[in-house]
Parts: C-alpha cells; sequence; structure tokens
C-alpha cells in the first residue's frame, strides 16, 4: 500500500461520522512505523494541503481494507486525547491551528485586495494592488506550503515526497516519489524513488529509470531521514551492483 493513497481519504469513526480528510501521515523515526494521522477540516485537493487541524495517534485508528478508520466515536475522541499523555500532540496541534488560521487571514486578505484591485484597476490607485496581488497569487501556494510546516521530530509525508535521495557521500539518486507500507504492521518497507528531473546522475542509472520508471529501495538501506533529504546507507557503486545482479538473473 502506497502512503500517498490514504493522503485525501476521509476519516470516519465507527458510526459513520465524519472527522475530516487525512492530510498528513507521521511516522516514528526510529521503526519507521505509523505513528500520528492529522485530519484536517478543511482541505483543499488540488493542493494536498489542510487547515485547522487534528492529531490523531494510530493506537485510536484501525485499518480496512485500503483506508484508516477511528475505531471510536467522535464524541469520545476529545475525552480521549486531552489525555496528559497526549500533552505534547495537544500543543503541537495548537500550534498547527495558529498557523491555518493565520493562512487563513491572509488567503481572505488576498480575495479581498484581489476584488479591489480588479475593480478598481481602470484608476491609478488601483493597478498598484492589482499588480502586487498577481504576484503574490504566483507565489501562493508555496506561501500556503511553507505556513502548513512543523517543527517535530516525526517523519512527515509532507516533506519526503520530492525530497532527494543521496547516496552515503551525497551522490544523487533521485527524488522521493512515494512509500510503500506493510498494510498489517503499518511500517514503511520501501521508498519508491523517481528520476531527479534536470539534475545530472550517472548514465547506468538514467538507463535504470528509462527501464523501470521507478526504484524501490528498503527501509533498512536507509541511514538518516530528514526534511531535506533521504541519506542512505550504501554508495552509488553498490546501488549498481544491485541492479546489475537483478537484471542478470
Amino acid at each position: 500500500m502506497l502512503a500517498s493513497k490514504l493522503i485525501g481519504t476521509l476519516l470516519i469513526d465507527p458510526t459513520g461520522s465524519p472527522i475530516g480528510r487525512i492530510c498528513d501521515i507521521l511516522f516514528d523515526n526510529r521503526n519507521y512505523s505509523l505513528k500520528y494521522v492529522v485530519v484536517a477540516r478543511i482541505y483543499i485537493s488540488f493542493l494536498k494541503i489542510g487547515f485547522i487541524r487534528c492529531i490523531i495517534p494510530i493506537q485510536l485508528l484501525t485499518f480496512t481494507g485500503h483506508s484508516l478508520r477511528l475505531n471510536v466515536i467522535i464524541e469520545v475522541l476529545g475525552g480521549i486525547i486531552g489525555n496528559p499523555k497526549y500533552r505534547y500532540l495537544r500543543d503541537l496541534e495548537r500550534d498547527m491551528k495558529k498557523r491555518d488560521v493565520i493562512t487563513l487571514l491572509f488567503i481572505s486578505l488576498i480575495i479581498v485586495l484581489l476584488y479591489f484591485g480588479i475593480a478598481s484597476s481602470f484608476s491609478i490607485y488601483g493597478q498598484i494592488p492589482l499588480w502586487i496581488i498577481t504576484a503574490i497569487i504566483l507565489f501562493l501556494p508555496v506561501l500556503i506550503l511553507e505556513a502548513q510546516y512543523m517543527d517535530i521530530p516525526e517523519i512527515s509525508t509532507r516533506y519526503i515526497y520530492k525530497g532527494k535521495v543521496l547516496d552515503i557521500n551525497g551522490n544523487l539518486i533521485g527524488l522521493a516519489g512515494d512509500l510503500e507500507l506493510n498494510p498489517r504492521t503499518m511500517k514503511i518497507t520501501m521508498i519508491l524513488v523517481v528520476p531527479p528531473g534536470f539534475h545530472r546522475i550517472p548514465t547506468w542509472l538514467a538507463e535504470v529509470y528509462e527501464k523501470k520508471g521507478v526504484i524501490k529501495l528498503p527501509v533498512n538501506l536507509v541511514k538518516t531521514f530528514s526534511k531535506d533529504n533521504i541519506v542512505l546507507r550504501i554508495k552509488l557503486g553498490d546501488l549498481r551492483k544491485m541492479y546489475s545482479s537483478s537484471s542478470n538473473k
């Protein structure tokens, strides 16, 4: 199962009442198992980001088929996650909601200014704000994503996707495209690596991408996860031997 398949899915309780849509999945950075799910009340599908978020521990969730389900009714959820042992989550959740409110206010301001700019575009006073708002809109997705930044020790899917995958010497292998999960244990088993676009890579590696489209690397090859990149514990030459031996079989 791919982690990306869970993003955007609706989380419901046993009675079918909706909790919100999953906008992020947080993994333990030691054993790579699913630890928390971040659920958003407001979800923007094309940007795959959410606002007014709630963090739910995996202990309160059940995996059914290809989705996650809350195993307690929504009425008792607040009391459970209000337990002192989840204080860290509540502090983190409060900080996230502050960012969400600021971002939503910012978006509202942009809409108001854009309306003013369009309405007054035929005057000198309307031209300036119109050009400013046009420039801001071009960077709005970036600004929103930055507002979603979470300084947390867990591994967030938000900052894994499209992060660089490097060998132990810092040589570029590709970009993280997705995470493959074991549906029974909900642990990361594979890192799916896609071509790095315009970045230069060895010819043999480019041929592997051309043939396979994606490279699957077992999670036990990972040395460190970070918000910027994934570093493997092997050299680029070792990876070449792995694919040379597999192609000869």
